[in-house]
């Protein structure tokens, strides 16, 4: 059952459950108690989050150039690529549909109400999947962070949002190792014009 679907049954049980749960409680019931102490979280999912509007800029089409930090072992690398940024689910989610020479990506944007943070979901066409989260913008800048696993080595990924423009931004990842965090590429988005 969806998200929406238990929050449609928890909004019919909730008159009923003005109380905590009792130990023991399940689902339904433990939801239903905290929508009745807390009213506003009966109305989450209603209408997309305030935080997830702001983000409106980021809608449309996009050049991407992708560069790889060089190592003492590897040359630097770059690879060119095509995003589309649009909503989804209700307006409640922006996703990131990017292509590339080699591999697609689709990560997924939100932010939760309840705990009051940004959430992003990342795939891509090798099978990784990873969610990772942030607190929030801090002037230009959202930063997310998280144990992610990439082709099966689990890393400390830090990735950087950098508004530069309303027609530029970047997407900066940084892994951490012994201690210190260390760029490991760098996406740059411009915005693409009509008719390009």
């Amino acid at each position: 059952m969806s998200a929406r679907g238990v929050l449609c049954l928890v909004l019919l049980a909730a008159p009923a459950a003005r109380a905590a749960a009792p130990a023991g409680a399940t689902l339904y019931e433990r939801l239903a108690s905290r929508v009745a102490r807390d009213p506003e979280l009966g109305r989450v999912g209603t209408r997309p989050p305030p935080e997830v509007d702001a983000m409106g800029w980021l809608l449309g089409e996009w050049d991407v150039l992708v560069t790889v930090s060089a190592t003492p072992t590897m040359p630097e690398r770059k690879n060119r690529g095509r995003a589309t940024v649009e909503r989804a689910l209700r307006g409640a989610w922006l996703t990131v549909r990017s292509r590339f020479q080699g591999s697609e990506d689709l990560d997924q944007l939100t932010y939760d109400a309840l705990t009051r943070r940004f959430v992003t979901v990342q795939t891509d066409s090798f099978g990784n999947h990873n969610l990772t989260t942030a607190d929030g913008w801090r002037n230009d800048e959202l930063s997310f962070d998280g144990e992610v696993v990439i082709l099966g080595d689990r890393v400390r990924l830090r990735q950087r949002w950098i508004r530069k423009k309303s027609d530029a931004f970047q997407v900066v990842n940084e892994e951490l190792i012994s201690g210190a965090w260390v760029q490991v590429d760098e996406y740059s988005y411009t915005k693409r014009r009509a008719g390009r």
